[in-house]
């Protein structure tokens, strides 16, 4: 009953507004809806679209201009654009009483700075997820620890502690024993773009 009295609420606010202001009211309800639809999505972990940066990418490889104007005008941002710009013309037109191309100069701004503060918070976000991985050539020698246990020439994951940040990568035991989680382990050789690693002790 709440839900469909909240709906009766605004429909019925919606058929009073003028045929300008419904613009845009639909720029607002239909943006406001999609970027809190998203956003939870994205909080509970189904959002692939705001997941980290590729876990392939070397940790010396720098982020350039290119990728952040495009980090910018992801969907996140693109929908804040519109819900922020409706929701500003709406209240230039309604609250503030200001002319046609007035209402859509204060929309046109509020919409630009919603995408840059969602576009730059996604950023943020993403650098947060990052799990940057090392170029394979560098991490021979490098220790670490078994970040899952490893079977005797089988495959797992270890952590290891590169460049003052830690990634976790995949790794094959080149041993004849296996590697349990949380032992110390060192890199020996890298064989088909795969580090091969044994445990310090042995």
């Amino acid at each position: 009953m709440f839900i469909l009295g909240g709906l009766s609420l605004i429909l019925e606010w919606f058929y009073e507004l003028s045929a300008g202001s419904k613009i845009y009211a639909y720029f607002a309800l239909i943006g406001t809806g999609f970027f809190l639809g998203k956003s939870i999505l994205m909080l509970i972990g189904m959002d692939t679209d705001a997941a980290g940066l590729d876990t392939s990418e070397a940790l010396d490889a720098g982020s350039g201009d290119s990728s952040e104007i495009f980090g910018l005008l992801s969907t996140q941002s693109v929908l804040a654009f519109f819900m922020t710009a409706g929701w500003a013309g709406l209240a230039a037109r309604e609250e503030l009483m200001l002319g046609r191309f007035s209402s859509v100069a204060a929309s046109v701004v509020a919409g630009l700075a919603g995408l840059f503060m969602a576009g730059y918070l996604m950023q943020t976000i993403k650098k947060l997820n990052h799990n940057p991985q090392p170029q394979l050539k560098n991490l021979i020698g490098v220790g670490g620890t078994a970040y899952t246990t490893l079977p005797a020439h089988g495959t797992g994951q270890i952590q290891i502690t590169y460049g003052k940040r830690l990634a976790t990568i995949d790794a094959i035991n080149s041993t004849d024993e296996d590697i349990v989680s949380f032992r110390e382990i060192v890199v020996v050789s890298i064989e088909n773009n795969m580090p091969h690693i044994r445990a310090v002790d042995v």
